[in-house]
């Protein structure tokens, strides 16, 4: 793919627009691609948008998401990205009320701990 980013094509074919791994428009990253990122083709065009955990299809593209809401991020399981609290803590201080089924799923990046529902 020789476009780069989303809005550098010019084009009206959607499947080529959204073809198009977009990459980093970063000084520290320059030409990395931009794995929390895909290109969408709309009434603007091709444009860059951010991607969900459920637009992943592997493990390693999972855990690259970078979510708009810092206290969650993608989880690969059971060969589906999801999106979850990064911490029992943070689950915990949301407004939502909380289920012991939502609670004991959340994976720590410590594998030793776990969040318990009391």
């Amino acid at each position: 793919m020789s476009d780069k980013f989303c809005s550098g094509y010019i084009g009206t074919d959607k499947n080529f627009c959204e073809s198009i791994k977009p990459r980093k428009n970063d000084y520290f990253y320059p030409g990395e691609y931009d794995y929390s990122s895909k290109c969408i083709y709309g009434k603007e065009g091709c444009q860059k948008v951010s991607k969900e955990c459920s637009d992943a299809s592997d493990y390693f593209e999972c855990s690259k998401i970078e979510l708009a809401n810092i206290k969650k991020k993608c989880v690969f399981l059971n060969n589906t990205c999801v999106e979850q609290y990064k911490t029992c803590q943070l689950y915990e201080d949301t407004e939502e009320s909380i289920t012991q089924k939502t609670c004991e799923s959340i994976m720590m990046d410590d594998i030793n701990t776990k969040c318990v529902f009391f």
